[in-house]
């Protein structure tokens, strides 16, 4: 059997379609219609090409945010979110569970000092709740937690239920022993039993944070602390730049993930806690957690990905490191420090700790000395990044 085929003339696609047997009337409402259509499609086409200019105007620049566990990168990132973000209201009812955790940590840490030291409350009635206290294995435990972590603390509502019902339970012993001398005693000693540097704050909070209504300001949540885990990526707009800003957990369990995410990276922020040059490592208390920071450091900067890329150092924490100075001596830490104890001598003692690392005579760094829960000087500080980054862009496209 022949087949057939027939060709169907669909005309130019690209023409308008004018209908068969079109009266005038129709015609002219056809062509109003079409002159409407293209005067929209030409609006479109001018928004489309003004976005376009706007983004090639923009560019994106790729920061990792490294260092070692409570260097305080956390806090820098609250900080940009306040100063280049939304800030923090979104976050603000989940941070309560934080400060609860936080004051409740604090709290078991000096009532186990108190015992570990040998110490005798100078109340008498303090000792119930100490004993109170006692009882509770850790707070992780008490919480059912096998860590606790900021993906955690965001999103388990029943976390939240649990440390409220554990921080009413323990709230009288808490305002209690944080008025007894002994306790205070051992407050001294927070570098000795691995006290979190806010849990003055707090304590001293103690009242406001105990009200039904309480919700934490901006300063609760700079002050809060919570272990990060895994990579977590944060995007800020400033002067017309988009910063992707790559936190890292800084736990020595984490630092694997850090590689791959060396590539093509603008610059490297590295946080190390200045005042931490008394402390041990979490997790491993036979290691300096200064120390610690400058070998980070050392492998980080003369890593072969990272040859070219800029490194800015924050020498964080100098308001605890200022008072720290007061009762401690350096030099019984670094028998290398020579200098006096004041704090000039031993920030540039530490600053070139960091700096002699480098291999490389031509790396280009930057290095800040900082504080990073006081908004108003990081508000000075991250201006300076944004310089800092804009500059060595400019130097690598050879316009400088």
């Amino acid at each position: 059997m022949a087949h057939s085929t027939a060709t169907i003339d669909m005309g130019d696609p690209l023409r308008p379609y004018i209908p068969p047997n079109e009266t005038p009337e129709e015609k002219k409402k056809r062509i109003q219609h079409e002159k409407l259509a293209k005067k929209h499609s030409e609006a479109i086409d001018r928004q489309l090409k003004a976005e376009k200019e706007e983004k090639d105007k923009q560019k994106d620049a790729k920061l990792l945010l490294l260092g070692s566990s409570e260097s305080g990168k956390t806090t820098v990132l609250k900080q940009l979110k306040i100063i280049h973000g939304k800030g923090l209201e979104a976050e603000r009812q989940q941070y309560r569970r934080i400060v609860y955790i936080n004051i409740l940590t604090a709290m078991k840490a000096l009532t186990n000092a108190v015992t570990d030291l040998g110490y005798k409350l100078k109340i008498e009635n303090n000792q119930q709740h100490l004993e109170k206290f006692q009882k509770l294995t850790s707070i992780k435990e008490s919480l059912n937690c096998n860590s606790f972590t900021i993906q955690a603390a965001m999103k388990d509502q029943k976390l939240d239920d649990d440390a409220l019902d554990l921080y009413r339970e323990h709230v009288d012993s808490i305002k209690a022993l944080w008025n007894d001398p002994t306790i205070k005693k051992c407050y001294n000693s927070a570098s000795e039993i691995g006290l979190q540097d806010s849990a003055k704050y707090f304590l001293d909070n103690i009242d406001r944070i105990s009200k039904s209504d309480y919700l934490p300001t901006d300063e609760d949540i700079l002050q809060a602390r919570v272990r990060t885990v895994g990579v977590a990526e944060h995007k800020f707009e400033i002067n017309r730049t988009i910063y992707r800003i790559y936190d890292v957990g800084g736990h020595r369990s984490q630092r694997h993930f850090w590689a791959p995410y060396f590539d093509d990276v603008d610059a490297i922020i590295f946080m190390a806690a200045v005042s931490a040059f008394d402390q041990t490592l979490e997790e491993d208390i036979d290691v300096n957690r200064m120390t610690d920071s400058i070998q980070l450091f050392d492998t980080i900067c003369n890593n072969p990905l990272m040859i070219n890329t800029s490194v800015i150092l924050f020498l964080n924490k100098i308001d605890i490191l200022q008072n720290k100075l007061t009762f401690t001596q350096v030099k019984d830490y670094f028998p290398d420090y020579k200098g006096n104890n004041k704090f000039s001598s031993v920030t540039k003692f530490f600053q070139q700790q960091f700096l002699d690392c480098f291999e490389s005579e031509d790396k280009h760094t930057y290095v800040h000395f900082t504080h990073a829960t006081d908004t108003k000087q990081m508000r000075v500080i991250v201006a300076s990044v944004n310089d800092i980054v804009q500059r060595e862009n400019l130097r690598e496209s050879g316009l400088i």
